[in-house]
This record gives structure tokens, C-alpha cells and sequence, in this order.
């Protein structure tokens, strides 16, 4: 006889609505491996249908559907009263044009950018499901207090001397109450704080890049360039526009490519492993320039994704530059 196996709890209900499939799928497996219970759909009029049947608990939808978009099935959910308290995060590609006002004015409590960064994701849900449970647990209890305050207006018809008692209990929740406001709110003055120094770090950071004396750059595991500051328009004469989406080892100079390759390839196999570099690139106007700096194997890091150069031109004599330069 096998022993009965405990109901699963659920975290929360989510509906996702979302007419990308890869996206859909993404978020539907992050969510479902944290423990939440979710709907996933492709199209609005499904989400409306689904979520008032059956309203959940967060509700994260894409902007850009057809036929019904994102901001038309926000306006039908809050003109029903099954649905109207259902905080919804709107989803948007970082390429589409996405008026964050209107998002909001249409009853948006937050938003997403693709691509989707899974620690984001979980963090702006976790933050919105425990809003709403704290709201839900508000209401609850103004009806609980409502509740004991017809009571106590029954009790004064039957007995005037309960009614010292019945308005102490009133007092009593009120305060509870307000203590339970006072701390969800400093708990979301808390968040946006957090918030703000975190836009504050990023913004000093690019900074950082952007007006650095070396060329920071990005490649994939097969050598392209996915990113690259702006200082090489000094050293090279390029914009990061005319390298990114360029293969390195079609760039370098054909007596160093083996190098680099080997380099690259061979000594960057551990996260984080570092490694000396040294080879030949071409200049914008003309001849090569001698670049010297390090690579990071950063592959596994979510927020780079690749390998991490930082490069230096490094100054030579004249003659061997005139020699480099006839090459």
C-alpha cells in the first residue's frame, strides 16, 4: 500500500500571454521551476478568457500581439470586476517601441524587457505576488473589521455596555492595520531605492566604458565581436558600428591569427580564466596598429555572455612599424 503524497502548493497563478513561442516556453519554464502554478497562451483573447474564468494571482503580458494587443487585454481586465485587481506586467522586445505611460495608464503595475534576464524576472514577480498577497490580505482584513463593527452596532442595540469593549476591538485592528501599512510601505520606498542605486551603478558603469582609454570589447565563443566601446574610433578609427558582427580572426594579422586563435580557443576553457594578448589590427585609414591586453573567459556570466577583451595600442619603434605597416 503506497502512502498518500502530499497536495503540491503552488507560489501563485500566473497567466502568460505571449505570441513569441521561444519567449512563452522561457518564462514558462523559469516560473514553473520555482514552484509557480502557470498558464500559458498565445494570444489575447485567450488571456482575457482565462483569466476570467479563473482569475490568477500576476499576470505578465506582451505588448506586441496581434489582434488584441497587450494594452487592449490590460483595458478589458480592469473594466471586470473578476479581474480588475490582478496586477499585470506588461513584456517588451528592447527593439519595439514601448510607451512606458501609456503602459501604466492603462493599469500596468511594471514591465519587462526581452531579453529576459531570469533573476529580473523572478524578482520583479516574487515583488508584485507579495504586493498583491499583502493587498489581499488588507482587504481581508477590512472585512473582517467591517464585519466586527456590525456586530458591535447589533451589540449596542442589544447592550449598551458592550459597546467599551467592541470599539477597543475596533482600535485595536486599526492600529494592526496601519502598522501593516506603515511597513509595506517603507518595504516598497525599500525596493525603489534599491532600484535607483542600481539604475545609478549602471549608468556610471557604461560611463566607465564608454569614455575609457582601452577598448573594451566582446566576442562570441566563434570570435565575433558583440560589442565594442567606443574608444576604438581613437586607437583604430573605427565605430563600434563598422567591428560589431566582424570575426576577429578575419581582421588580425595572418602572422598572428594562430596565436590568437590558439589562444582563444585553447587557454579560455575555465569561467574566468585569463590570458595575455598580443597581435596586429588593421587601422581605418591604413597599416596595422599593435594591440596588447588581456581576455576573460566570461562566457557563463549571463550579463557579458562572451569573452571579455581589454586592449591597448602599444607603441613600437619606427622601424618596425614601417616594416608592420608594408606588411
Amino acid at each position: 500500500m503506497t502512502n498518500p503524497q502530499p497536495p503540491v502548493t503552488f507560489k501563485g497563478n500566473i497567466i502568460i500571454a505571449d505570441d513569441h513561442l521561444i519567449d512563452l516556453q522561457l518564462l514558462t519554464r523559469l516560473l514553473l521551476k520555482q514552484g509557480y502554478q502557470v498558464r500559458p497562451v498565445q494570444d489575447g483573447g485567450t488571456a482575457v478568457t482565462a483569466a476570467q474564468m479563473d482569475p490568477p494571482d500576476l499576470m505578465l503580458i506582451d505588448v506586441a500581439m496581434p489582434k488584441l494587443s497587450g494594452y487592449d487585454v490590460c483595458v478589458q481586465l480592469k473594466a471586470d470586476l473578476r479581474t480588475c485587481n490582478v496586477p499585470i506586467i506588461f513584456l517588451s522586445a528592447s527593439n519595439e517601441a514601448f510607451d512606458k505611460l501609456k503602459a501604466f495608464s492603462h493599469g500596468g503595475v511594471d514591465y519587462i524587457t526581452k531579453p529576459f534576464q531570469s533573476k529580473e524576472v523572478l524578482a520583479r514577480v516574487e515583488m508584485h505576488l507579495a504586493h498583491r498577497r499583502a493587498q489581499q490580505e488588507l482587504e481581508e482584513k477590512n472585512r473582517q473589521l467591517e464585519h466586527e463593527i456590525a456586530k458591535r452596532a447589533e451589540a449596542e442595540a442589544l447592550l449598551q455596555t458592550a459597546n467599551a469593549v467592541l470599539e477597543q476591538r475596533v482600535e485595536t485592528r486599526t492600529a494592526e492595520l496601519m502598522r501593516a501599512n506603515s511597513i509595506l510601505r517603507q518595504e516598497i520606498d525599500e525596493r525603489i531605492q534599491v532600484e535607483q542605486t542600481l539604475s545609478t551603478t549602471v549608468k556610471r558603469f557604461q560611463s566607465l566604458i564608454e569614455y575609457s582609454a582601452d577598448i573594451v570589447a566582446i566576442l562570441d565563443k566563434k570570435g565575433y565581436f558583440r560589442y565594442v566601446s567606443p574608444s576604438a574610433r581613437r586607437i583604430l578609427g573605427y565605430s563600434s558600428a563598422d567591428l560589431v558582427g566582424q570575426r576577429i580572426f578575419d581582421l588580425v594579422h595572418r602572422d598572428d591569427n594562430s596565436d590568437l586563435v590558439r589562444t582563444l580557443t585553447a587557454g579560455l576553457h575555465e569561467l574566468n580564466a585569463t590570458a595575455r594578448l598580443s597581435f596586429r589590427f588593421p587601422h581605418y585609414a591604413g597599416g596595422w596598429r599593435v594591440l596588447g591586453g588581456t581576455a576573460r573567459n566570461m562566457l557563463d556570466e549571463p550579463t557579458i555572455g562572451g569573452l571579455l577583451l581589454n586592449l591597448h595600442e602599444i607603441t613600437v619603434p619606427q622601424h618596425v612599424q614601417q616594416s608592420t605597416t608594408a606588411l
